[in-house]
C-alpha cells in the first residue's frame, strides 16, 4: 500500500510511463557470473563480492542479478554503466527495473539500497577506489586526491526496510531535500516490483507496483538536476548499518518510450575480439614489409624444414640503469618508452618509484639520455623542483607508473609523444618534445597496472591492451581510440591456456607493429608455482587474435627451491618459450620481467630489447629472496638478430619453403638468413606451380653467407623487375642453412 505523498509532489499522472532503453538496456540474458570488472560499459561486479547473476531465475528470462549481504567490511553490490558510444541520459530521462528483495524465504532488510544514481566523474568512483585498493590490483593514489572528481549522486536513491518475520517490506526515497519513509508500505519480499523514474523539470517521478500495475507514487527533488545518469550502484555501498539482499533484472534507462515505441535491445554479450582467428588473404603482397618466417600466414607447403624460437641474449653489463639519485628510492621500472633519435641518440623514459613514505604506488617520470645505448645519463633537466632543487631528471612529477610511445603520423604536433600513466583511473599525456607534457586527465576508467597503450600504424588507430580482473584472476582485455582520448569499451582478448602452468596469469601486454605482423611482450605471472614473472612472445595478424607458440607441450619446467617450499623455473631449452627468462637465483632479474610500451630498437643487425628486472619475486613470497640486499628494480638489456625470431632451418639433407601465391611489389627480392656452410637457392614459381624462364632453382646463385640483407639472383636475372605487379609463389631451398625473413624493394 502506498502512503501519502506528502510534500514530494502533489500532480498525479494519469499513465505509467517506460523506457526506450536507448542509452542502457540490461537483461543479464549475456551476463554470466564470470562477469569482467573495470569494463567501460555494461554490468560491473566487484571480484570480491557476493554479486552474481543466478541461473534459471529471472523477472522474463534465464537471469537476474543477485545480491547478499556478507561481513560489513565486504562490498556487496555491483554497478551498470552505459556503453561509451551511447546517448547520455540527461534531462528527460527515463530509468526503469524490477527487484525483489527474496525468492523463496523472507530477509531482514535496513536501509538497503535498492538504486542510486551517478555522474561519470573524473576519476574512480567509491566502487573503484575499492576495487583498486586491492593489494593484488592496486591503486595509484589516495582517496582524498579525488574529491573534486568523484562520481556524484543524480535522480533519487531508493532503500528498502523489511522485517523476516512479517515477509514484508516498505520503500523509502532519498533526494535534495532528504529521506522520505515508508512511501510504499506492505510489499511482499518474493514479488517483483517494478520501479519507474521519470526526470525532468529539476524534479523526479517516481511510479511503482507489480509490473503491469505500475502507479504513481510521488514527484521528488531531483539530487543534481542536469547531472547526467551514468552509473547506477545496486546494493550495499560500505555502509555498516545497512543490510539485506535483493534481486534485480530489466534494467532500461533511456528517453520517453512513445506510444507503440521500439525499446533498444539488451546489452550484447561481453564480445571476445581474440575469439576468432583472422584468415590470410587469398591474394598476398610481397613489398618492403618483410615476411618473417615465425607462422604459416604466407606459407603453402614446408618440406623437411623445423622452426626454431629464438631467445635474445643479456647483455653482460647488466643492469645498464640504476636507482641512485634521492627521488628514485630503491625503484626504477620501465614501463616507458625508448627511443633511437636520428642523430643516433638515444632516450628512455622510465618511472621511479617515489621514495615519501606512505606513498608507495606514486612515481617520477623521468629521463635517461644515451650515445650508444649502453652508458647511459640522467640529466639535470630542470623543469621540476625536488626538495628545493630543479637539478634532476625529472618529467612528470610524483604520478603512477608511466608508459610512453611515439606516433609521428599524428597530425597535432602536441601529441608526438603520448604516455598512459596509471594514477587516479588511466591519463593521457601528450607531448611535443618527449620533455614538456600537458594532462587530458582520464581518459579509460580503468586503472589497473600493467596496461599499456599504442599506435597502429597499419589500422591507424591508437590501441589499449588492458589489465582486467576476469573470473577472479587476471586477464587481457583491448581497446582502441581515434584520437588517444576517447577510447571504445574494453573488450575480452587474450588469456592463459592448457600449456600454460596452473594458476599462471597473463600480467602485462606491450603490442607493437613488427613488419607485417604484430608482436607482443606477453608477461606471464607463474601465481601458483614460482610467484615469478617471465616474457613469452606472443604473434597476430590482426592485432586481437593472438597466438604463443613454440612452447613445451609438457608445460613450463620446474625444479624445488632450496627451502623445499616453492618451485624454481627452469629454463633448459633456448629454442623454447619464454622469450625473455627471468634471471637464476642471485642475479638481478631472478622475480619479475617488464618490457616498455615502444618496439625494440634496430642497432644494425640487431634488435635490442630493454627491460625492468626485479630480483624479488611478484609478492614476494619465494623464498630465494632472503638476504638480497641489492636494488629492487634496475633496467638491462637483451639483444636478438633483425627478424631473428624464429628461423626455418633444414639439415644437410635439404629441405624448402614453398610460399603462397604473393603479388611481388618490388624490383629486387632480399632474404635474411644464415647459410654459412651450406646454401640457400630461390626458385620463382606461377600460379600453376611451374618455375619461371630465367627463375628455376638450378639457374639461381646460391646464397652461402650469413648476412641480414641478401639479393636474390640468377644467372640470366639480376632482379625480378620483370615480375613486378605479377602473382608468383616463391621457393626457398635450403640446405644446411636458416632462413628468417624474405621481402621485396
Amino acid at each position: 500500500m502506498a502512503k501519502g505523498n506528502g510534500q514530494k509532489g502533489k500532480r498525479r499522472q494519469q499513465a505509467c510511463i517506460r523506457s526506450d532503453a536507448r542509452t542502457l538496456h540490461v537483461d543479464f540474458e549475456n551476463f554470466s557470473d564470470g562477469l569482467i570488472c573495470a569494463r567501460n560499459a555494461g554490468v560491473i561486479i566487484d571480484y570480491r563480492t557476493q554479486a552474481n547473476v543466478l541461473n534459471n531465475f529471472g523477472f522474463k528470462g534465464r537471469r537476474c542479478a543477485h545480491i547478499s549481504i556478507g561481513p560489513d567490511d565486504e562490498v556487496t553490490r555491483l554497478r551498470l554503466v552505459r556503453a561509451y558510444d551511447a546517448p547520455p541520459a540527461r534531462g528527460d530521462a527515463v530509468l526503469e527495473f524490477v527487484y525483489r528483495p527474496a525468492r523463496h524465504l523472507p530477509v531482514t532488510l535496513k536501509d538497503w539500497p535498492i538504486v542510486n544514481c551517478f555522474t561519470s566523474g573524473g576519476a574512480p568512483g567509491e566502487f573503484e577506489l575499492k576495487f583498486l585498493n586491492d593489494p593484488v590490483y592496486g591503486m595509484d593514489a589516495a582517496p582524498n586526491a579525488l574529491k573534486r572528481d568523484v562520481p556524484r549522486q543524480v535522480a533519487i536513491g531508493l532503500r528498502a526496510d523489511g522485517t523476516r518475520s512479517k515477509g514484508t517490506w516498505s520503500l523509502n526515497v532519498v533526494d535534495l531535500g532528504g529521506r522520505t519513509g515508508k512511501v510504499l508500505e506492505g510489499l511482499d519480499q518474493c514479488q517483483w516490483i517494478r520501479f519507474i523514474l521519470h526526470r525532468h523539470d529539476l524534479v523526479v517521478d517516481l511510479y511503482a507496483g507489480p509490473p503491469g500495475q505500475e502507479r504513481f507514487v510521488g514527484t521528488f527533488t531531483d539530487l543534481l538536476p542536469g547531472g547526467e545518469i551514468h552509473s547506477m550502484t545496486l546494493g550495499n555501498p560500505e555502509e555498516p548499518r545497512a543490510r539485506g539482499s535483493g534481486y534485480w533484472d530489466s534494467f532500461r534507462l533511456g528517453r520517453l518510450r512513445k506510444a507503440n515505441g521500439k525499446v533498444a535491445p539488451p546489452e550484447p554479450v561481453i564480445k571476445h575480439v581474440g575469439e576468432f582467428e583472422p584468415q590470410a588473404p587469398k591474394r598476398l603482397v610481397l613489398g618492403s614489409e618483410k615476411h618473417l618466417v615465425i607462422d604459416d600466414w604466407f606459407l603453402e607447403e614446408t618440406r623437411n624444414v623445423q622452426r626454431t624460437f629464438h631467445r635474445p641474449v643479456k647483455h653482460r653489463k647488466n643492469p645498464l640503469l640504476i636507482p641512485d639519485r634521492p627521488w628514485e628510492s630503491q625503484t626504477l621500472y620501465l614501463f616507458g618508452g625508448i627511443e633511437r633519435q636520428q642523430n643516433g641518440h638515444y632516450r628512455m623514459w622510465y618511472s621511479a618509484l617515489d621514495p615519501v613514505p606512505g606513498n608507495r604506488k606514486n612515481a617520477h617520470v623521468c629521463l635517461a639520455t644515451s650515445t650508444d645505448g649502453i652508458h647511459w645519463e640522467k640529466p639535470e633537466i630542470g623543469i621540476h623542483e625536488y626538495k628545493g632543487s630543479k637539478k634532476n631528471n625529472i618529467l612528470i612529477l610524483n604520478v603512477g607508473t608511466a608508459d610512453v610511445f611515439t606516433n609521428p603520423d599524428d597530425p597535432r604536433p602536441d601529441f608526438r609523444y603520448l604516455a598512459k600513466v596509471r594514477h587516479q583511473g588511466t591519463q593521457g599525456w601528450t607531448s611535443a618534445d618527449g620533455l614538456i607534457w600537458n594532462n587530458h586527465g582520464i581518459i579509460i576508467p580503468q586503472s589497473l597496472d600493467a596496461s599499456t597503450c599504442h599506435w597502429d600504424p597499419v589500422r591507424r588507430k591508437y590501441i589499449a591492451a588492458i589489465k582486467l580482473g576476469y573470473k577472479s584472476r587476471r586477464y587481457r582485455g583491448y581497446a582502441e581510440s581515434d584520437d588517444f582520448l576517447h577510447w571504445t569499451d574494453t573488450y575480452l582478448m587474450t588469456d592463459v591456456d592448457h600449456l600454460d602452468a596452473p594458476g599462471d596469469q597473463v600480467y602485462q601486454f606491450p603490442i607493437f607493429r613488427y613488419e607485417s605482423l604484430y608482436l607482443a611482450l606477453c608477461k606471464i605471472y607463474h601465481v601458483g608455482t614460482t610467484d615469478t614473472c617471465d616474457t613469452h612472445l606472443a604473434i597476430s595478424h590482426n592485432c586481437q587474435h593472438w597466438k604463443r607458440p613454440y612452447r613445451p607441450l609438457s608445460g613450463p619446467v620446474f625444479a624445488a627451491g632450496n627451502s623445499g617450499a616453492m618451485d624454481l623455473m627452469e629454463y633448459p631449452n633456448p629454442h623454447t618459450q619464454p622469450f625473455l627468462t627471468t634471471g637464476p637465483p642471485g642475479e638481478w632479474d631472478f622475480g619479475n620481467n617488464d618490457c616498455p610500451s615502444t618496439p625494440p630498437i634496430r642497432d644494425g643487425d640487431h634488435l635490442r630489447f630493454y627491460y625492468c628486472g626485479r630480483y624479488r619475486s611478484h609478492s614476494q613470497k619465494n623464498p630465494v629472496l632472503k638476504g638480497w640486499k641489492g636494488p629492487k628494480s634496475t633496467i638491462g638489456l637483451a639483444t636478438l638478430r633483425l627478424d631473428g625470431f624464429v628461423s626455418a632451418d633444414a639439415d644437410a639433407s635439404g629441405g624448402y619453403l614453398l610460399t603462397k601465391p604473393l603479388r611481388l611489389d618490388g624490383k629486387s627480392l632480399f632474404v635474411n638468413a644464415n647459410a654459412e656452410g651450406g646454401r640457400l637457392q630461390v626458385e620463382i614459381l606461377n600460379r600453376d606451380m611451374k618455375p619461371l624462364p630465367g627463375f628455376k632453382g638450378a639457374e639461381a646463385r646460391a646464397i652461402r653467407s650469413d648476412k641480414t640483407r641478401v639479393k636474390c639472383t640468377w644467372k640470366a636475372k639480376r632482379d625480378i623487375a620483370s615480375l613486378a605487379g605479377k602473382t608468383v609463389r616463391i621457393k626457398f631451398g635450403i640446405v644446411n642453412a636458416s632462413l628468417f625473413s624474405y621481402w621485396c624493394e
